[in-house]
């Protein structure tokens, strides 16, 4: 969240603001205009990144911004969440899904 503070995606609603971007790589705050849930119920193929917070799933094409590198020389770009198997350690499985959250952000407004 722009405070810093931790959500779930399902506990995210339109109105609330988030941290976007990435420390260094131009950072701001958006603000939700749109909580989207997209309901599933059954057995998917998905990707699935540990982090210090917990699982981050998400299907295998979802795009993710991937950067890399410090200051003048740092590079980004979108990819396939999949794609970040070598890199972070994203692996493939299937595994029952009840839904699958997504937000729209208006950009960095401040």
């Amino acid at each position: 969240m722009a405070d810093g503070s931790l959500k779930k995606m399902s506990q995210v609603r339109t109105g609330d603001f988030v941290a976007t971007g990435i420390e260094g790589h131009g950072k701001g705050i958006g603000l939700v205009t749109a909580a989207l849930k997209h309901p599933v119920d059954k057995n998917v193929r998905v990707a699935v990144l540990d982090t210090p917070w917990g699982e981050l799933v998400g299907t295998p094409d979802h795009p993710v911004y991937q950067y890399w590198g410090e200051g003048e020389t740092a590079q980004s770009t979108w990819v396939e969440f999949e794609e970040l198997q070598v890199e972070l350690g994203v692996r493939l499985e299937t595994r029952y899904i009840e839904a699958f959250y997504n937000l729209e952000v208006d950009g960095n407004i401040l």
